[in-house]
C-alpha cells in the first residue's frame, strides 16, 4: 500500500511592517493561486488604452467604461497601467473613493512595481489634502521607505515635514527640515525647511 502523500508546506508568513496599516490597504488575496478549472474559467484583461484616453482628457468616459466592465471585475482583471490610468480618471472625474480603491488594489496585485510606489504617494496626498494628516504621513513614509530617491520622493519629504510640525511641534520636524536641505537643497519646500532650522 502507497505511503499517503506528504502534507504540503506551510508558507510562513510576513513579518509584520513596521508601519501601522493603513485603513485603505484592502487585506491580501490569498497566498494560494485559483485552481486551474478557475483559471481557465476568467478571460485575460484586455488593454484598454485607458491611459491615453486620460491623457487626452476623457477621464469621465474612463470611469464610465471600468462602470460598464464592472468595477470588481474591473479591480480583478485589470493590468497595472490600467488600474493606474483609471486612478487617475477617478481623480479627475471627482470620484476619489473610486481612485482610492484602484490605487489599493494596484499596491495589492502589483506590490513591487513602480506603480505601487507611486500609488502609495497619491494616497498620502489624497489623505493629506482632505485632511486626514496621520494617514497622510503614514502614506509617505510608505513611499519614501520603498523608492527613497523616488520621483515623488522631494514631495513626499516636504509634505511629511509639514505634517509632523503640525501633529509634533517644530522640535520633532527639524530633523526632517535638515534631511530636506540636505537632500533637495532647492526643492518647493526649501523655504520652509529653512525655516524650521533657522528658528531653533
Amino acid at each position: 500500500m502507497a505511503a499517503p502523500a506528504a502534507p504540503g508546506s506551510v508558507v510562513p508568513s510576513a513579518s509584520p511592517s513596521l508601519l501601522a496599516p493603513s485603513p485603505l490597504e484592502p487585506a491580501p488575496f490569498p497566498a494560494t493561486s485559483p485552481p486551474e478549472a478557475q483559471r481557465a474559467e476568467r478571460p485575460r484583461w484586455s488593454g484598454r488604452n485607458w491611459s491615453a484616453r486620460v491623457a487626452a482628457g476623457d477621464a469621465p468616459a474612463v470611469v464610465a467604461d471600468a462602470e460598464q466592465v464592472g468595477l470588481d471585475a474591473t479591480m480583478h482583471q485589470a493590468d497595472a497601467t490600467d488600474l493606474a490610468a483609471l486612478a487617475d480618471a477617478a481623480r479627475y472625474a471627482g470620484r476619489p473613493e473610486l481612485a482610492e480603491r484602484a490605487f489599493s488594489v494596484t499596491r495589492r496585485r502589483f506590490p513591487s512595481s513602480s506603480r505601487a510606489h507611486t500609488a502609495a504617494f497619491l494616497l498620502g496626498r489624497m489623505a493629506d489634502d482632505r485632511g486626514d494628516a496621520r494617514a497622510g504621513l503614514a502614506w509617505y513614509r510608505t513611499y519614501l521607505g520603498e523608492t527613497p530617491a523616488g520621483p515623488y520622493a522631494a514631495e513626499a519629504l516636504g509634505r511629511a515635514m509639514l505634517i509632523v510640525e503640525r501633529l509634533q511641534g517644530r522640535e520633532a520636524a527639524v530633523p526632517i527640515a535638515h534631511e530636506y536641505l540636505g537632500r533637495f537643497p532647492n526643492g518647493t519646500y526649501l523655504l520652509q525647511a529653512r525655516a524650521l532650522v533657522d528658528d531653533r
